[in-house]
């Protein structure tokens, strides 16, 4: 195995917690760090971010600075900035403005040929200044040639020539391609999303706009930039309240002067390849949105906030008539009378007792398919109760629903008063699942569990190879028995991350134990993500070995890569390549021979043919552990013990010598 180098520093997130945690550690790659933010720590961090040299990411949240704290902190901007730093994030921030610090940070955001994202939002200065931070960044980037990708907020909007200084970078950027605008706390202004507006109209690079938290009064001035920008290909409305409506059930659906507009903008053959809309729907709005979506040929996907699907003629109707090239994706699919029961075979609306309350990011071309032929696995969320009056059939078909499918990955269920037979019914469909990946179950007050039940749930739950989260709320009792065969199965789970309940009776040796599981499954997933960054610490080995098939990785790759999908799952496949190699080279290195087979002969490895895999064969065989590091053919110790104590397979402290026999 090749030495181990030392590996420098190259993402930093720094932000304010509650307590504490000790859950956050060091890879190679990665510094995640949760502090108490007194003065004292923040002027050690600063100083130290002075001094590297190689940081790429530093992310800072949540935090309150002194007048030293925050010269410290844009000193080391500045200096970070000159070297290869390419994300910045200041989200949240309360510091000490002065105007030297502002200054330098305008000249180091000009200058800097490294920096592509960034990400100034909600920082508020403690004294009174002619320009914030933002106004600041904005002018610096005028000069900027680097930024592909701004987050910002609208405070820009309230200081000396604000709207100016956006109009003149967006007019003259030549990098940049996202733009995250957030509506500021203290956005009131019916204009604060027309002057975004308008400061794109003259933009040439922008092809992605998110927009969040906007009180929405008119979208004309939307349709006006769509008829002047064809740059445009992504626009996303999130969050964003009707204006000058009261929140009454009534006013829940979309105006339908707000859906007029944007039939009228789709018509007019825009430059979109994706718009979500955050609204409450029918199936008549997606209709409608996809006839209009012919005249803008480039549209490829539509997402919506809640569709009320009561009728499933009506849903089927807006894809059969219309063109069916576009994705249309709902964050919730619900209905009032049942007709989602008919998603899973044999419900029927009849039985008042179950329901499919509720469908989370879903695709409705799939809900009318499942809804019209009764066949297929399209769904990947569900939320379902279950009440004391559910039939058997009912109950059945859900449990062979569980068992069957392999696309459902998060499931709601309440259960309330439910007979035991049918639990355990229900239960057993559990048993045979693969698929889920989070788990929550709502038990009433009423409901009782036999302990044998619930044995076979919780030994479900603590063996499945996918459940990473789990949230429930049912009796103390039943949730001390949970939490006592989750601590059981610590050595064996390396995928719960997300543990959530509300009272229980156990020990606090138990919880603990989970507690530390937790964590330490989080630990792995870090250290798996360095290796599939390039991480060479045995460490990172060791944890992707055990946490390559996480559900969660490919996420965890792209928040500390700063790196897209399809980015992280090429990273994924090869770092399994790159596992292979490390172990074989470890093989060569610290000479690990073969044992003498029953009848001995000498074979060279040129000897065989290369469709024989025979290296391939050797590393499939050995698991990281098996291979010794200088330092443990030293001493014969493990160098990280701490990891070790809570799992000493997933660790990999090499104890006893596996045996190879070709």
């Amino acid at each position: 195995m090749p030495h181990k180098r030392q590996g420098s520093l190259s993402s930093f997130f720094l932000t304010n917690s509650k307590r504490p945690s000790s859950e956050d550690s060091v890879t190679k790659n990665t510094d995640e760090f949760k502090p108490h933010l007194r003065q004292e720590p923040v002027q050690l961090i600063t100083n130290a971010l002075f001094e590297n040299k190689s940081l790429t990411c530093l992310r800072v949240h949540h935090a309150y600075l002194s007048e030293q704290a925050t010269l410290s902190l844009f000193a080391a901007v500045r200096q970070l900035l000159s070297q290869q730093l390419r994300e910045l994030s200041l989200e949240k921030l309360n510091i000490s403005c002065l105007p030297q610090t502002l200054e330098g940070f305008r000249e180091a955001l000009a200058r800097t040929k490294s920096l592509e994202r960034l990400t100034l939002l909600n920082i508020r200065e403690r004294a009174h200044a002619w320009m914030n931070a933002l106004n600041v960044g904005l002018t610096g980037l005028l000069a900027n040639s680097s930024v592909t990708s701004l987050k910002m907020d609208t405070s820009y909007q309230y200081y000396h020539d604000g709207s100016k200084v956006l109009n003149d970078f967006l007019a003259n950027t030549v990098t940049l391609a996202e733009l995250h605008v957030y509506c500021s706390s203290d956005c009131s202004s019916d204009r604060s999303l027309d002057l975004v507006f308008e400061a794109l109209a003259t933009n040439r690079t922008v092809k992605r706009l998110t927009l969040r938290k906007f009180s929405v009064k008119d979208m004309k001035p939307f349709r006006q930039l769509l008829d002047v920008n064809k740059i445009l290909e992504d626009v996303s409305f999130y969050a964003s309240p009707h204006a000058g409506i009261e929140k009454t059930p009534a006013s829940c659906q979309v105006p339908e002067q707000h859906v007029q507009t944007i039939v009228e903008a789709l018509k007019r053959r825009t430059s979109l390849r994706r718009l979500a809309l955050d609204w409450n729907c029918t199936p008549s709005t997606v209709y409608r949105l996809l006839v209009a979506s012919s005249g803008s040929p480039s549209l490829r996907e539509l997402h919506l906030g809640e569709v009320i699907v009561d009728y499933i003629d009506s849903l089927r109707w807006a894809f059969i008539n219309v063109r069916t090239d576009v994705a249309v994706t709902a964050a919730r699919c619900i209905s009032t009378n049942g007709t989602l029961n008919e998603l899973i075979p044999f419900w029927t609306s009849q039985d008042k007792e179950s329901c499919v309350h509720c469908l989370y990011s879903v695709n409705l071309k799939d809900v009318s398919r499942a809804l019209s032929s009764h066949r297929g696995d399209y769904l990947t969320s569900l939320s379902v109760v279950l009440g004391k009056h559910s039939t058997l059939t009912t109950v059945h078909a859900l449990a062979l629903y569980l068992a069957s499918t392999h696309k459902l990955q998060e499931l709601q269920l309440r259960l309330e008063s439910v007979p035991q037979n049918l639990q355990q019914v229900l239960f057993a469909g559990f048993q045979r699942n693969v698929s889920l990946e989070r788990l929550c179950i709502f038990g009433t007050e009423n409901l009782c569990i036999p302990e044998n039940m619930q044995q076979v749930l919780f030994s479900w739950m603590a063996d499945s190879k996918r459940l990473y989260s789990i949230n429930v709320k049912m009796h103390c009792y039943d949730t001390k028995h949970m939490l006592e065969v989750l601590a059981s199965s610590q050595h064996r789970n390396h995928v719960l991350t997300s543990l959530a309940f509300s009272k229980t009776w156990a020990d606090q040796s138990v919880l603990e134990t989970n507690l530390k599981m937790v964590r330490r499954n989080r630990k792995l997933l870090r250290f798996a993500a360095a290796f599939v960054h390039g991480s060479m610490d045995k460490r990172a080995a060791h944890a992707y070995s055990v946490a390559a098939l996480h559900p969660q990785l490919s996420e965890v790759v792209q928040r500390i890569g700063c790196c897209g999908r399809d980015v992280a799952r090429l990273l994924i496949s090869e770092a399994t390549l790159r596992l292979q190699f490390w172990q074989l080279t470890g093989i060569v290195k610290n000479k690990i021979t073969c044992l003498t087979p029953p009848t001995p002969r000498q074979v060279q490895f040129d000897d065989f043919k290369p469709e024989f895999g025979i290296l391939n064969r050797i590393a499939s065989f050995l698991k990281v552990g098996d291979v010794l590091d200088d330092d443990e053919l030293q001493d014969c110790a493990s160098e990280y013990p701490y990891l070790e104590d809570a799992d000493t397979g997933a660790c990999g402290r090499a104890v006893r010598r596996k045996r190879l026999v070709l």
